[in-house]
C-alpha cells in the first residue's frame, strides 16, 4: 500500500492524495473514487495498521495466567508503537470525536 509507505517514511502529513497517487502510479481521481476524501484514505491506512497490529497481537493464544497475558499484550502494544510510530499516531493519537475506525472494534 503506497499510502502506508508514505506514512511510515514521513508521518501523516506525507499522506496527501497527490503523493499517494504518484507513489501508486495512478491519477488522483482514482483515489477519490476509491476513498472519497483524504479522510477516507487515512481511514483505510489506519485499518491497514490495525490489521498489522492484530496480526501481531493474536499470534499467542491465551495462557493459564491472565496477568501474564495482560503483560504480554501490553508488550505487543508498546512494541507495535515503537516499531511503527507513524501508524500508532494515526491509529491512536489523532482525536476525532464521534469517529472510531471500524477495525478498532476488533
Amino acid at each position: 500500500m503506497a499510502a502506508a509507505g508514505l506514512l511510515a517514511e514521513g508521518g501523516i502529513d506525507a499522506v496527501s492524495t497527490r503523493a499517494v497517487a504518484a507513489a501508486a502510479g495512478v491519477q488522483a481521481p482514482a483515489l477519490y473514487r476509491l476513498f472519497g476524501a483524504k479522510q477516507g484514505l487515512l481511514d483505510a491506512v489506519a485499518a491497514h495498521g490495525f490489521e498489522r497490529y492484530l496480526a501481531a497481537k493474536l499470534t499467542s493464544p491465551p495462557g493459564a495466567d491472565p496477568v501474564e497475558d495482560l503483560r504480554r499484550g501490553w508488550d505487543v502494544h508498546v512494541g507495535f508503537g515503537l516499531a511503527h510510530p507513524a501508524f500508532y499516531v494515526l491509529m491512536y493519537g489523532v482525536a476525532r470525536p464521534g469517529r472510531r475506525p471500524a477495525r478498532a472494534s476488533r
